[in-house]
C-alpha cells in the first residue's frame, strides 16, 4: 500500500472518550522507556497509539531508544 492510500484510512474512534492517547515512549513510570514492558503496559493501560523511538547502530542494527547517545542508559 502507498503512502497516499495509507493516509486516505480512517483511523478507529479512539478508545478513551474523544481524545486519542499516545503513550511516548510507551507507558514507562517505573519501567525503562522504549522497552517491551513499557509498551505492553501503554496497552494494557488502554492507550490508543504508542510513540516508539529507533535509531540505526552503527553497525546497521534498528534499536529502541530515543537519545542519540546511550549515556542516559549505562554507567561508564
Amino acid at each position: 500500500m502507498n503512502l497516499s492510500a495509507q493516509s486516505k484510512k480512517e483511523l478507529p474512534p479512539p478508545n478513551n472518550g474523544g481524545v486519542y492517547v499516545i503513550a511516548h515512549r510507551g507507558a514507562h513510570e517505573g519501567i525503562p522507556e522504549n522497552s517491551l514492558p513499557a509498551f505492553q503496559k501503554a496497552i494494557d493501560l488502554g492507550c490508543d497509539f504508542v510513540e516508539i523511538d529507533t535509531r540505526k547502530t552503527k553497525d546497521g542494527a534498528i534499536v529502541s531508544v530515543h537519545n542519540s547517545t546511550v549515556d542516559k542508559y549505562v554507567n561508564g
